[in-house]
């Protein structure tokens, strides 16, 4: 599954159809999430602690099916990447389904 991250989607839409078309050319079956979403990396900035918790848990239950399935979910944007990785955990230490995201997410270079 790849992210589709906020600044590729509105400022460089390119980026993102040519990571799509990689992983086709690699022999993927690209997915996206079916609906909008933000991980909420800017809202730690300021704060928004809670806000940024309730993106997290719509996250979670938008993409429940895809992480029980095992299938990794690949960034382009490092800080979501980042998120998934660690700011995830720390907020749900003891949510199952978010260690196992966090464990599935990998950079574009990684994966």
């Amino acid at each position: 599954m790849l992210w589709p991250d906020t600044f590729n989607n509105h400022f460089h839409p390119e980026t993102a159809k040519a990571a799509v078309a990689a992983l086709e050319a690699a022999g993927f079956r690209v997915r996206i999430p079916g609906r909008r979403l933000c991980c909420g990396r800017p809202l730690y900035d300021f704060g928004m602690l809670d806000q940024a918790r309730h993106r997290l848990r719509q996250i979670l239950a938008e993409l429940r099916p895809a992480i029980e399935d095992g299938i990794p979910l690949v960034g382009l944007e490092p800080a979501c990447v980042a998120v998934f990785r660690d700011e995830l955990v720390n907020f749900f230490p003891d949510d199952e389904l978010a260690r196992r995201l966090s464990r599935q997410t990998y950079f574009f270079s990684e994966f």
